[in-house]
């Protein structure tokens, strides 16, 4: 018997609720209506109607008595729960959705609590980097790092396909141990500082991806309080 109602699973992640709700909303038109969201997967029903997305952070668990209530109130307005993916909630209408303010603040908040923790982490970093060039000695050679490896060919093939991996690994390992021991010679410094130094550029990257969605996701009304609030002040 043949499916009415077949099912499309499309492997996906988002980090933008924005994008994730635009990327929904172009498969609406075409009748997917979502079914199930799990971390990297969307699965959906082909139907026969127009349908559009809003995409929510709840800040609570979907089936706690505040997240019961948001859902409530927000399926009073037309919409349907479409499915819920760990404290996000998505809605689907036959008539574009459209988010309140109050959706809107929250999933500005979930950017912005995301952001602090990565410019945290980022400070935290850039401390102990200060801490390496201000405190640690870069005079007395310790030589940590070890000389370019040597690749050493053996009879057995299975054995010479693992130790090329391995000696591919040590290669790049020391290229990488060069790079940083050409700038700050071969101390105990340096070997926290290949750690650090590009933690604190992914922590200071991520911060920034982050704070874009949080003022992407801050509701208009909001940005017009804040600009009115800086110049009051200027």
């Amino acid at each position: 018997m043949e499916n009415a109602n077949p099912t499309k699973k499309i492997s996906k992640r988002f980090f933008s609720s924005v994008n994730e709700c635009r990327w929904l909303n172009s498969l609406g038109k075409d009748g997917y209506r979502l079914l199930y969201r799990t971390e990297n997967a969307y699965t959906f029903e082909l139907t026969d109607e127009t349908l559009y997305y809003s995409v929510e952070w709840l800040d609570c668990s979907p089936e706690s008595e505040e997240g019961v209530g948001l859902i409530e109130a927000r399926t009073a307005e037309g919409a349907s729960l479409a499915a819920t993916y760990s404290l996000w909630a998505y809605f689907v209408s036959s008539e574009p959705l459209a988010l309140s303010d109050a959706a809107q603040k929250r999933n500005a908040v979930r950017y912005r609590n995301t952001a602090f923790i990565f410019f945290a982490l980022d400070f935290i970093a850039s401390i102990l980097i200060a801490y390496q060039f201000a405190v640690r000695s870069f005079l007395e050679k310790q030589e940590l790092f070890l000389t370019a490896p040597e690749y050493e060919k053996g009879s057995n093939v299975i054995l010479n396909i693992a130790k090329r991996i391995l000696y591919g690994g040590e290669v790049l390992l020391h290229r990488y141990a060069k790079l940083f021991t050409d700038w700050f010679g071969n101390t105990k410094a340096t070997a926290v500082l290949s750690v650090l130094i590009p933690l604190a550029i992914i922590f200071a990257v991520l911060g920034a991806v982050w704070t874009n969605e949080w003022l992407k996701n801050l509701p208009e009304k909001s940005k017009e309080e804040d600009l009115k609030d800086d110049g009051q002040r200027a």
